[in-house]
This record gives C-alpha cells, structure tokens and sequence, in this order.
C-alpha cells in the first residue's frame, strides 16, 4: 500500500506524475461563464448542526467556501457575489435554504446556468411506505427530518422547474456523507438518497461525491483540511481534467477524471476504502472552460499542499500485546463483515475449531498489509500456544457472542421491517446476511466448548 501523500497525483489519461513534470495544459484564458446568460448559485455546507445529535463534520463548510471562492474566480467564470447564496453552518437553516431555492429559481431565465451545491449529511425518514430522502439542514431535528430538512423530491422539483420551465441549465452536485452514523439512519435510506439524487432530466447535470453504500472521506493534509470529493472536483474544474487540452472541461472529462484521482487516492488506500463519484448528464455538456492562471495557482497550491505534508502517513502499528492483538482481530472481523468473509460455506456444520480457522484464513485473504497479516498470525500462533488454552477458550466465547450478535441483529431488522435492510438481501450477493440465522445457536453450542490439542 502506498501512503506518500507527495508522490502521486492522476492526470485524466490515468498516469501518475509528479508536480514538477505537469506543463500548462490550457489554451487561452476564458474569463466568460459557461453559460450564454448569468449564472447563479446557492451553495451550502454544514460542519457544525445544531442538534447535537447529528455527526459533526470536518470541513463542509470549508468545502463549500472554496466551492464559491472557484465560481467567483476566472476559471469559474467570475461570477458577481451578489449571484451567489453562500449559507454555512447556522445560516444553512431549512428557511434560508427554501428562501435561497426559490431565489435560484426566480432569478434563472433562459440560457442562464443555476449551480446547487450541498455539502452536509443525507439521511432518509422511512415512516410511511415511500421513504422520503433528506439533505439535513442546520436545525433537522433527529429522526423528523419533515421538519427542518430539504425533502430530495423537492429539491429534484426546484431543479426540473429551472431546466424544463425556464429553459436553464442546473448543476447539482451533492457531497453527502454516507457514513453510516446518522442518529436513526443504521445505514437505512441511504440508497434512496443517492437515487434520487441522480435522477437527471434534460439542461441537468448531477454530481455525487460516492456511491449509496459508501463514505464521503475528508483529510487533513489536503488544503488545510478538505473533503477529497471536494478538492479533486475543483481542480477538475480548474483545468486538471482537460484530457483534450482543448481549453473545455466537458461532463465526460469531468467523470473520467475524478474517478480515477479518487481510485488512486493514498488516503483511501490507507484506508483500505472505495469513494466513487457519479457525474451525470450528456457527455459532451461543456461544465467548464479553465483559466491558465488559475490552474497555475492551483498547482502552486498543491505544492505548498506538498510541503506542509511531506511525510509518510503513519502505518499499522507491530502489535505484540495479546489483549491488543484480540481488539484487532474483531476490529478487523468488523470491517470487512464476518457475514461477507464466510459466504458460501457450510458454517452450520463448522466446529469452533474449524469455523475458527476458516475466519482466520479467510481474514488474511482480505487484509493487503504485511504488518496487518503479521498481526494477525502473531495473535493465531497466540491462540495455539499450549500455555494460553484458557485465553483461547475465552477467545471462542467471545467470538460465538460476536456471531449471536450479528445473527440477532439481522433477525430484529426483518421483524422491524427496514427497507434497506430488505432491499439489501434482495439486491447485495456479496452481503452473506444468510449466513446471520445460523449464527444463533452457537453461543449454546460454543460456550463450554473444550479444546482439544
């Protein structure tokens, strides 16, 4: 796994380069919008929400002032603040927000271009049987979001009314974290959130920072502090994503570019995660005409991006202590999901000594790192060491307690009738929730189970 955050960066042709080897690639500077009239935006990011409840995040906020800082610059096409909605934070209330949208919407004519930017959380209330997405606003209360938060349908209506009423052009692009942390969500909605999201109609383009399943990342070593969806979008605006050095930054462009920066992000491979952006729209939509100057700057930023962080981001740590070496183990087990590691095998007829070994032998399959896999084997050779047999035995009680857990958890959500958990055993192969049912007998099966040498 490579983890020098200076090293690597991704040109649209999928190469890696060094900052030093990158030659302007622009033609003349274009100071004028996209669009043939005025553009407008109402751009949005919330760190900080006023429910304590909500997740705290790091830099919306600061992901959404740069996203206006790039419209206002030449390579966004200068666009007059006073076109601009900027809320952040507090000022990110549902009102402002309405207030804001039927702004964008008031002011967009013919051939004007209308940006909607929001970075913030997504969740979905699922209290009837067609589940409603949110864009949560700065006083959403928790699990009522028809209160105080933008209704996706509603926020998919403003954008229809601008491309097919007034025969505008609307950008919509959505950085919601899918982290899975909501108060209430239990990863539930969030594929609804990120479908509706991508509904594109004509005059629209729609960009989501990952997939429904997947984690919006930040990093601190990015631009003082960045959202990686954010900061690599604006520099495919800028000009990095000019594949045809023709001087336009087209939708196709745009996509093939952030999604190969983020394939090969260090921080996501450290991480051992996947972010995949969706740009959607007609391929050759023209989103942005680069300014050689400004990507000029940007590069000169990333470089001092370089410096401030030239180091290497700390890797897995050597673990020798066995109660350390435990925590790992079903730390490990957690995230790359037991269900998922063990399907297709016949674990109803498994012995604890051969579910057991199968697990571990499943886990080194997965993990990538050398000093993860050492880890691991170091606490296997623990657990077989003739003078730790009542550590092991231990081992197994907790580990048949894991797998009831999992198999409870699985059963109470059917009962509970989660859509997402539903639609998740219809849709995901990969997920092994089959798996779950079996797991709950073991702890009766396992606990007081003897090992025998």
């Amino acid at each position: 796994m490579k983890q020098k955050y200076e090293t690597r960066f991704i040109t649209p042709d999928s190469k890696s380069f060094t900052l030093s080897q990158v030659s302007a690639q622009v033609n003349t500077p274009n100071q004028q919008s996209i669009a043939k009239g005025k553009t407008y935006a109402v751009v949005i990011g919330i760190s900080d929400y006023g429910n304590g409840g909500i997740p705290h995040l790091k830099y919306a906020d600061r992901d959404a002032s740069a996203f206006a800082d790039y419209l206002s610059s030449p390579a966004g096409g200068q666009v007059p603040r006073d076109q601009i909605r900027l809320l952040l934070n507090e000022d990110a209330s549902l009102l402002n927000v309405d207030q804001a949208l039927k702004w964008l919407v008031q002011k967009c004519n013919a051939g004007d271009l209308a940006y909607f930017y929001f970075s913030g959380h997504g969740d979905v209330e699922n209290s009837t049987i067609y589940p409603a997405g949110f864009l949560l606003c700065y006083n959403a209360p928790v699990n009522n979001y028809n209160i105080s938060s933008l209704e996706v349908r509603r926020l998919n209506d403003f954008a229809h009314t601008i491309s097919r009423a007034t025969g505008g052009q609307i950008i919509m692009i959505t950085d919601a974290c899918h982290s899975g942390t909501l108060v209430g969500s239990e990863n539930k909605g969030q594929s609804l959130v990120g479908l509706e999201l991508r509904k594109v109609q004509d005059r629209e383009t729609r960009i989501t920072s990952c997939s429904t399943e997947e984690k919006s990342w930040e990093s601190d070593d990015l631009g003082g502090g960045r959202g990686l969806f954010s900061f690599n979008l604006i520099n495919g605006f800028t000009g990095w994503a000019d594949k045809q050095k023709d001087g336009k930054i087209t939708v196709s462009e745009l996509r093939e570019f952030i999604r190969t920066a983020l394939a090969f992000d260090p921080v996501l491979e450290f991480n051992n995660a996947t972010q995949t952006p969706a740009v959607e729209g007609r391929d050759e939509f023209i989103l942005a005409t680069p300014d050689s100057a400004t990507l000029a700057r940007s590069k000169e930023q990333m470089a001092a991006t370089i410096v401030s962080s030239a180091r290497v981001a700390p890797g897995p740590k050597v673990i020798t202590d066995p109660s350390a070496l435990k925590t790992m183990f079903f730390e490990t087990c957690r995230s790359a999901g037991i269900g998922k590691l063990m399907q297709g095998e016949d674990v109803a007829s498994m012995t604890p000594a051969v579910f057991e070994k199968k697990l571990f032998d499943k886990l080194k399959e997965k993990i990538t790192n050398q000093v993860e896999r050492e880890n691991l084997q170091r606490y296997a050779d623990y657990l077989h060491d003739a003078d730790n047999e009542s550590d092991h035995q231990f081992f197994i009680s907790n580990l048949a307690s894991e797998l009831d857990n999992l198999g409870e958890s699985a059963i109470n959500l059917y009962l509970k009738g989660d859509e997402a958990t539903l639609q998740n055993r219809i849709n995901d192969a990969g997920a092994g929730m089959e798996l779950y049912p079996a797991f709950l007998p073991w702890p009766g099966k396992w606990w007081g189970w003897k090992i025998l040498r």
